[in-house]
């Protein structure tokens, strides 16, 4: 069975998954940062590093997870 795809679902899987994403992202950032924080070992710059990677994994799960969800009900079909 073939669906249309509705832009206005499109618009609406773009506008929650970015700001939840972004949410996510800051997130996943800021928890980051402050785990590697209790490391004096790891220098700042490394710490800044590691947690922008996290940061970037967390914006990556959340908008993959709202892609999910509208596929799993059924809105998107390709």
């Amino acid at each position: 069975m073939i669906t249309t795809v509705n832009r206005d679902i499109i618009l609406v899987l773009s506008v929650v998954g970015v700001v939840f994403g972004l949410i996510g992202g800051i997130a996943a950032f800021l928890n980051a940062y402050s785990g590697y924080s209790h490391f004096p070992a790891i220098t700042k710059r490394k710490r800044i590093i590691m947690s922008i990677e996290f940061g970037v994994l967390g914006f990556s799960i959340a908008v993959l997870a709202v892609v999910v969800v509208f596929f799993f009900i059924g809105k998107i079909s390709l």
